[in-house]
């Protein structure tokens, strides 16, 4: 069969047209995508530095376990990121995990992980890990020895920083524990976010509020 002269050549176009098309398409999309890349690197970048401030990582977890910044309230991811910034050597999430451990927010109550946690940060003169060193070496508790002149010592330093003087830690545990073993959880809970709270900071006027729990959990 006879082919026809400009057939071939049409071909030929058609086929190098295509082609060029084709590269043209790659190109453009290879832009877009270096740019959707350079956003995803972006964000990965930023996360990844999040990741390693300890700071960041602290008030994260305090944004969990009191319900802040937008965050639903949250023990576990509270503990999660308080570990993760204790890991990078940040003496108050230290102090806090102890305390999370102490009190079971976001974990099993541990005591002996909490006097682990809380020595380490009472030496590097965090008050929370000091006045709660104090009780549980005045105190005691399981697998924790009890030791009454390092007590002292604790408490001493809690006073020489002015720390936790007009905050009952005895009297608020004391209260937190009677109302776990009688059962009544919306005081037990009250009492823990006030502690706690009481021990960060960030209540000012704890022994006003903590007089009346006390009385509504008695």
């Amino acid at each position: 069969m006879a082919v026809h002269p400009f057939s071939h050549t049409a071909a030929l176009i058609f086929h190098r047209s295509k082609k060029f098309v084709l590269k043209l398409n790659r190109k453009y999309n290879s832009g877009n995508n270096s740019s959707n890349n350079n956003s995803s690197c972006g964000k990965v970048n930023k996360r990844n530095q999040q990741d390693h401030d300890p700071d960041y990582l602290y008030k994260r977890g305090e944004a969990y376990l009191f319900g802040r910044a937008g965050e639903p309230k949250d023990e576990k991811k509270a503990f999660d990121y308080f570990q993760r910034a204790s890991k990078l050597n940040h003496t108050e999430a230290r102090g806090v995990l102890g305390f999370c451990y102490e009190f079971g927010l976001g974990v099993e109550k541990d005591f002996k992980r909490a006097e682990l946690h809380y020595i380490p940060a009472a030496e590097s003169g965090n008050g929370l890990a000091q006045a709660r060193l104090a009780f549980l070496r005045k105190y005691g508790r399981p697998c924790v020895r009890i030791d009454r002149a390092e007590a002292e010592m604790w408490q001493q330093k809690v006073k020489e920083q002015g720390i936790g003087c007009e905050i009952d830690f005895e009297g608020a545990t004391h209260w937190l524990e009677r109302a776990a073993s009688s059962g009544c959880r919306r005081s037990c809970e009250r009492l823990k976010t006030l502690l706690v709270k009481e021990c960060l900071g960030q209540e000012t006027s704890g022994n006003v509020y903590l007089t009346g729990y006390c009385a509504a959990a008695a």
